[in-house]
């Protein structure tokens, strides 16, 4: 690092740019998968329909007759059910931002996801 003028120090950063997006080969043996979403802050309809698809298929995949989201709300997942490597249900966190949204969701490849993909 050199000094400027001010007395401080200066630091020189060079940023590469990839050229084509870089994609993760599979792992034939994984069952589980991800996605990330980026909606922009006001985009209020983009965002019930993810929450909605994805309360669908957890409902779904806890066994839920009534369809009632308050469940997702207050549960608690059993140890059994922590431990259940089939226990088909979407997972994930969200960032939140004045300008968006990203949302990270995870869950069985062959079996929510692919709902959600499809939904």
């Amino acid at each position: 690092m050199k000094p400027d003028s001010r007395g401080g120090t200066k630091r020189k950063v060079e940023v590469q740019v990839q050229p084509e997006p870089v994609v993760e080969k599979k792992d034939p043996g994984a069952i589980y998968e991800r996605a990330v979403y980026i909606f922009p802050y006001k985009s209020h309809a983009m965002v019930q329909k993810l929450q909605q698809a994805v309360a669908k298929i957890n409902l779904e995949g806890l066994g839920s007759k009534d369809g009632n989201t308050l469940l997702l709300t207050t549960k608690s997942l059993t140890e059994e059910e922590k431990k259940n490597p089939d226990l088909d249900i979407i997972t994930g966190f969200a960032f939140i931002d004045k300008e968006c949204r990203t949302y990270m969701l995870e869950g069985l490849g062959a079996k929510g996801m692919k709902r959600w993909i499809s939904s």
